[in-house]
């Protein structure tokens, strides 16, 4: 079927470690992807893969910002165009693929003048989206690609999620306290001196649950009245949630006031909306509809029953704590619209089964309700990631591929694929299906 769009993440490793131009003759011929989407700015940071930008920046589109010396440093040459020629010429199409990774660029000079700050005032390791230097850099990367490259869109990711999640699921500080948030939190009607208290008794909430610590009147309650006690903690969570949404918004206008022609869509994150209510609640399909071409929600069910635990485990701690571990599960499971995959324990080293992928689309077609193509993101990788998380095996990515379809999306992108090692099973499960 010509109208699905058939795509897959493209690694600047799988690159650099491989004869390009036979791998992407495997990806056209085996793994039959015509479309593939270049991690051209992201950051391992590990010793041997520092990370950074893989194209050569035009430096006078850098005049609003002093982050202008992040090319990636393992690679003199321009990957990127190197990628398109060779695409080019097995009329594969390259979509530039932004990843402000959640690991911390730190071999960026000026780097550690835009960092986010935490409720104590000491800064984290992340930058902030609201400083101006940071935001500035951001939209320079766009306007450079998109200026100087001839790539068919961009897909940006940041998987980074909002202070509440932080705080309940992830045992982090609170953020973002710096100048330039507690500025926008006033102009919006907030006092962030009481934000930075309501985090503080939150983190306390959260660290007292995890030692077992049973407030008097039970978890959920005393959770209910911290929020009524600082109403700000919601309020200064859609603050960030609302920041990290505008600068979607100046992508997608950056780039079509370029060129009209040029996509642009968003992958959102899936150890983030796949299993967190509060992410899900953040993340609204609705919002991305005036700014996205496509959307391209992962929907990986490898690793979904590890994180699936990880989340639940987390709420069992705080929110749920007066819940014994197979009803918070089952409590769970409900809010997040998923079908019972196991008990708590079962599903820590368990990949879900192709109806979670089946029920993601089937949500995400609800709330699009067909304005915009919905991708579906799926995993392919036969090795493991985590000791927790199960490779991919070919029958399971097949099955995933024929519930996304007959689901009703309107694509599929690859991500996380090991090409050599998956693209036949893909471009079989996808001749299965008839799109190919």
């Amino acid at each position: 079927m010509a109208d699905k769009f058939i795509g897959a993440y493209l690694e600047p490793y799988d690159v650099l470690n491989a004869d390009i131009g036979e791998l992407l003759d495997f990806v056209r011929d085996e793994a039959k992807i015509p479309n593939l989407f270049f991690r051209g700015y992201w950051f391992a940071n590990q010793p041997d893969r520092p990370g950074g930008g893989y194209f050569t920046p035009h430096l006078e589109c850098y005049g609003g910002t002093s982050l202008t010396r992040f090319k990636a440093p393992e690679y003199e040459g321009d990957l990127l165009q190197e990628v398109m020629d060779a695409a080019e010429k097995r009329g594969i199409r390259i979509y530039f693929y932004m990843f402000p990774s959640k690991r911390p660029p730190m071999g960026v000079p000026n780097y550690g003048k835009v960092l986010e700050v935490d409720a104590l005032g000491r800064p984290l390791r992340r930058p902030c989206f609201n400083h101006p230097d940071y935001r500035a850099h951001l939209l320079s990367v766009v306007e450079d690609v998109v200026r100087h490259y001839a790539v068919k869109g961009v897909m940006w990711a940041a998987e980074r999620n909002g202070p509440l999640s932080n705080v309940v699921e992830w045992d982090e500080p609170a953020h973002c306290f710096c100048e330039h948030c507690c500025a926008l939190g006033r102009q919006s009607g907030m006092d962030p001196e009481r934000a930075k208290s309501g985090y503080l008794a939150l983190a306390k909430f959260v660290r007292d649950g995890s030692e077992r610590k049973r407030p008097a009147d039970g978890y959920f309650v005393s959770f209910l009245r911290l929020l009524e006690r600082y109403p700000e903690i919601l309020a200064w969570n859609r603050l960030w949630i609302e920041s990290k949404h505008a600068i979607r918004k100046q992508i997608y206008g950056i780039v079509k006031a370029i060129d009209s022609s040029r996509v642009v869509g968003w992958h959102i994150r899936h150890q983030g909306r796949g299993v967190s209510p509060i992410v899900r609640a953040d993340m609204d399909y609705e919002e991305f509809v005036p700014i996205s071409d496509f959307i391209k929600p992962a929907m990986f069910s490898n690793p979904a029953g590890w994180r699936f635990h990880r989340c639940t485990q987390a709420w069992r701690n705080s929110l749920l704590g007066d819940l014994d571990d197979q009803t918070a599960a089952s409590f769970m499971y409900a809010i997040l619209g998923l079908q019972p995959e196991g008990s708590l324990e079962e599903v820590k080293s368990k990949a879900f089964s192709p109806e979670y992928v089946r029920r993601e689309v089937m949500h995400a077609r609800e709330r699009l309700a067909g304005r915009v193509p919905l991708y579906a993101g799926i995993a392919a990788i036969t090795y493991a990631q985590h000791e927790s998380v199960p490779g991919v095996t070919a029958a399971a990515v097949q099955a995933d591929i024929r519930a996304a379809a007959e689901a009703g999306a309107e694509g599929i992108v690859f991500g996380s694929i090991d090409l050599r090692g998956m693209g036949k099973a893909v471009g079989e499960g996808l001749e299965a299906v008839g799109w190919v």
